[in-house]
């Protein structure tokens, strides 16, 4: 079986935020801690809070606002098979 050489692996490791899998929302932590990259998944995840946080006035949680983006969710979750 043959193998990367090891700063090919490393130069791969450090590309795996830039990849389309990692850009997709919620994938870029999950990509870095699986690859050991706890701070840069911490660093990561405070940044995508900050941007939560700040991204405009918040809206009350109603039960029929619940519900109608878990029906969203769901058909999203069919339209993909």
């Amino acid at each position: 079986m043959a193998s990367l050489p090891q700063n090919s692996e490393s130069e791969l490791e450090m590309d795996l935020p830039n990849t389309a899998f990692a850009r997709l929302p919620g994938n870029t932590v999950s990509s870095l801690l699986a690859h050991g990259h706890d701070d840069q998944a911490r660093d990561e995840l405070d940044r995508l809070l900050a941007e939560g946080i700040h991204s405009g006035p918040s809206i009350p949680m109603t039960e029929d606002l619940l519900e109608d983006l878990i029906s969203k969710a769901r058909s999203a979750l069919k339209r993909r098979g």
